[in-house]
């Protein structure tokens, strides 16, 4: 497409630059590094977020143990109907185990943010609630 069509490149590099804010939007929201890939010359469609990356942020090694006493499944489901957040499993994308995929295409910048706010809470608040449950049997 873009060796006949002369607005190609100025029409891909705009789209590289909105898929990179919002990748930064995201990441600004769930309050982790961003990853080194995105300064890179990637297409930036989409982003593996490690969960227990995100737990870890949010309360520590102890967040992360009371999220992994669970499974991912049970994480998604709690995700999408308690906080209509629905995200793809990241390791069939070559994540890791407590890896969820995210893409860009459909949402702009602010909305990526607030995606990365809801699922930095919504991390915590389930692992939070299993480690009360833990606690009281």
């Amino acid at each position: 497409y873009d060796l006949i069509e002369p607005e190609a490149r100025r029409y891909f590099s705009w789209i590289r630059g909105e898929l990179a804010a919002r990748v930064v939007a995201l990441y600004e929201g769930l309050g982790i590094a961003l990853p080194s890939w995105a300064f890179g010359p990637s297409s930036r469609y989409s982003t593996i977020l490690d969960i227990e990356e995100i737990a870890r942020a949010r309360g520590g090694e102890e967040l992360v143990a009371a999220l992994t006493s669970q499974s991912l499944w049970e994480l998604m489901v709690y995700l999408a109907r308690e906080w209509r957040i629905v995200l793809t499993p990241g390791e069939s994308f070559g994540g890791g185990e407590w890896s969820v995929r995210v893409c860009f295409p459909s949402v702009s910048a602010e909305e990526a943010r607030e995606l990365g706010q809801r699922l930095a809470a919504a991390v915590e608040a389930f692992a939070r609630t299993k480690a009360q449950i833990d606690r009281q049997v």
